[in-house]
């Protein structure tokens, strides 16, 4: 892959793909840190939640092209051992997470510093311990909604139709909107606020399923 290529379809189905990919992963995991670890309210968490996912359809998602071009650049290829892959991810994604969190919880209204150091060092270790998986996940999500064949995709996926493999992302994303709602409804509101439901409901709008992946596949 050559660098000038990175510039190219910044915003087409397999970025949409590896957004939708990261996120799915990632909201149930930052959703129950932010509320239950660090003790952040229902509204700031979800405004967290919303503010990251905007921000990585719009910029952070372009990372996973240059991703794909550093593996190249250093001598991982499709050949290299699983065990060099989830490294490189690892620390590929403890990077970014690092690099952006005190920036999202300060846009969405966090004002203690304290909190904010604690999900940040949270995030980032959650972004780092599981950053070959997140990335593994990107990789196989690309095939299931076939905007690029992985040879990282688990063999019993592999000679499964085109609708299955489409169902079958549907239903990932589905489950991880639907745990995110749950750690919200599980975890107390630290500030009350009839505006409360008002909020959630905004968030799920930004992210309907059924909308992205037919809109990848």
């Amino acid at each position: 892959m050559k660098l000038k290529n990175l510039t190219k379809d910044l915003y087409g189905k397999r970025h949409f793909a590896d957004c939708t990919a990261t996120q799915m992963i990632v909201n149930p995991l930052y959703a129950t840190l932010e509320t239950v670890v660090t003790g952040m309210s229902d509204v700031v968490s979800l405004k967290s939640r919303a503010i990251a996912t905007c921000f990585t359809y719009a910029v952070l998602g372009n990372l996973t092209k240059f991703r794909d071009w550093s593996k190249e650049k250093i001598g991982i290829t499709k050949k290299s051992s699983e065990k060099v892959k989830f490294l490189y991810d690892t620390l590929f994604a403890g990077g970014i997470t690092l690099s952006v969190k005190p920036l999202i919880y300060i846009a969405s209204g966090e004002t203690d510093w304290k909190k904010i150091a604690i999900a940040t060092l949270g995030s980032t270790a959650i972004g780092g311990a599981l950053g070959g998986l997140i990335f593994y996940g990107v990789d196989v999500f690309r095939d299931l909604v076939g905007v690029q064949e992985s040879e990282r995709t688990p063999s019993f996926l592999k000679n499964k139709s085109k609708r299955f493999k489409k169902n079958l992302a549907t239903i990932l994303v589905t489950s991880s909107l639907a745990t995110t709602g749950l750690v919200y409804m599980l975890t107390p509101n630290k500030e009350a606020t009839p505006n409360k439901e008002a909020e959630q409901k905004k968030v799920s709008v930004l992210f309907q399923p059924d909308d992205f992946v037919d809109f990848i596949c």
